[in-house]
């Protein structure tokens, strides 16, 4: 334990103890991001007397003191850089206490425990259709976080928020990099950003060995190692420019869905015509690459399930 003396007042000379007591080494009072925490790219709320920012910069000395809107609501709202699945958002009273804690289910995030929590609520939406995403049970989908104040109060001040995501979802790597990834055990997800018409490709490569792509042209196109482009209809949720492709691999089947739609079942293992196609999906895979410019994000399939 260090003690940090400053030539002040007692006050802050009590506060620095206590800091440096629970492992903080300097006045800023930081605190260590958790597990799965999302960092949002924008804070803003109701009426500003201080920063929206300072109840996301991990400091727990700074806090925001949020007042009305013309409406007389109060609120703080923390936009996020992409969909995340959300699984709880903590609201900190110092670096070691927890105020209140909401828990997130598919459709709402109301379930509080904490201090006070009958007078606050929190919502977690987007403006994206997320009809076609995989079925997680505890997390909901969004962009935007909105905590509000129920009427009664004209203020309220926040130290501390932090976001809990479902973990999971990485940066595609598109410099033909090696990925370990292991599509006999788990489906794979891929989210893109493309439209139709725009002629983007999203392409994985597994071990080298079989490819498998998609072509954003009009009318769209799938590709699976062996086969010719084949013309298909994206399912009316995927015709936005954000769309999540899932790509499984179980017995001698290999199946490519867009937001939840089933696009293509290809049975490699009955190909009797084409026998090196047969020979190479039959192998059991251990990497991924990506070749493409639509690709963002990947993950392996939540609870290690395939589609079918």
């Amino acid at each position: 334990m260090v003690l940090i003396r400053l030539k002040t007042t007692v006050g802050l000379q009590i506060c620095c103890f206590v800091l440096a007591w629970i492992g903080v080494e300097s006045i800023g009072g930081l605190r260590l991001r958790v597990a799965g925490e999302i960092t949002p790219v924008e804070a803003e709320q109701s009426g500003n007397w201080t920063n929206a920012h300072y109840a996301i910069d991990l400091n727990i000395l700074t806090r925001t003191h949020t007042v009305a809107d013309p409406e007389s609501n109060i609120w703080l709202k923390f936009t996020l850089d992409k969909l995340h699945c959300i699984k709880k958002v903590i609201r900190y009273d110092s670096i070691e206490n927890i105020w209140q804690t909401w828990t997130c289910t598919q459709t709402h995030c109301s379930r509080c425990v904490g201090s006070r929590c009958d007078s606050f609520t929190l919502t977690v939406s987007t403006e994206d259709d997320v009809s076609g995403y995989s079925s997680i049970s505890d997390c909901r989908y969004g962009d935007t976080v909105k905590y509000e104040r129920i009427p009664g109060k004209d203020y309220m001040r926040i130290k501390e928020v932090a976001i809990i995501g479902e973990k999971g979802w990485r940066p595609t790597e598109t410099d033909n990099a090696d990925i370990n990834f292991n599509i006999e055990s788990t489906s794979l997800q891929i989210q893109t950003d493309s439209e139709v018409g725009e002629e983007d490709k999203l392409l994985v490569m597994f071990d080298d060995t079989a490819e498998l792509g998609v072509r954003f042209l009009d009318p769209p196109q799938y590709w699976i190692e062996c086969t010719d482009y084949t013309n298909f209809t994206l399912p009316n949720s995927s015709k936005r420019d954000k769309q999540v492709w899932t790509i499984s691999k179980h017995d001698g089947t290999l199946e490519l869905r867009c937001d939840g739609e089933e696009i293509v079942k290809f049975n490699y293992s009955q190909v009797l015509s084409i026998e090196n196609c047969r020979n190479k999906w039959s192998q059991s895979f251990s990497t991924i690459k990506f070749h493409d410019n639509t690709s963002e994000y990947y993950r392996a399939m939540p609870g290690g399930q395939h589609m079918y």
